[in-house]
């Protein structure tokens, strides 16, 4: 490997982030106006690229084969860990594009995992909304200790986020306010719930001169 190696994978990746977090805010999450629900879900550009791992390199290795056949035991055990390595890297990356979803409605968040199943979350059993600053996430906790989590990488989480922001307190939102950072949102320090209690518990007329 020459010097230039790690410098050029290390770009690549940062390129490709740049990429879908570019993906992730131009794109809009799919509305039913018809049933009040808004659908959240990777972008097109993640979808695309989990199918391009999944087939491209394998049928890029048997094009190779079939042109250049192996001749020794240790090109075909090669072959074979060439074909499990991006068997298993895709796998995950394919499941989790295609099985990953939140639709948002005025009763909750009907989630739906690729590793944990579908569950729906109604918004008076959500507890408190946190971020994950190692995987790059937020993550939606419920009375029951439950979880869910949402990457930053998702287009329409602003939106998801508005929801959050009039429904809990600021402080059931403290764990994300890093999260609000890394997206360029300023963090509710008090949302509009808060002030309307605000408002009731020191009278609509207190500010009223006689």
């Amino acid at each position: 490997m020459g010097p230039f190696f790690y410098p050029i994978i290390s770009i690549s990746v940062l390129a490709f982030m740049g990429l879908l977090l570019w993906a992730a805010q131009r794109e809009r999450p799919v509305a039913d106006p018809v049933a009040g629900t808004v659908r959240i879900r990777h972008s097109m550009v993640f979808r695309w690229f989990s199918y391009f791992m999944a087939f491209v390199p394998p049928l890029g290795i048997t094009v190779l084969l079939f042109f250049n056949p192996p001749r020794k035991d240790g090109d075909v055990f090669a072959i074979v860990f060439l074909y499990l390595l991006f068997g298993g890297l895709s796998a995950p990356l394919l499941w989790e594009s295609l099985c990953f979803s939140v639709v948002l409605s005025s009763e909750g968040l009907d989630c739906r995992s690729p590793w944990r199943g579908r569950r729906f979350i109604p918004w008076n059993e959500v507890q408190e909304l946190s971020y994950g600053a190692v995987n790059s996430w937020f993550i939606i906790r419920t009375r029951a200790g439950d979880r869910f989590r949402v990457s930053i990488l998702v287009p329409g989480l602003k939106l998801l986020l508005e929801q959050f922001e009039q429904r809990l307190p600021s402080k059931a939102m403290e764990g994300a306010r890093l999260g609000y950072t890394r997206i360029g949102r300023p963090f509710p320090e008090r949302n509009r719930g808060e002030m309307e209690q605000e408002y009731w518990d020191r009278g609509p007329d207190c500010g009223r001169q006689p």
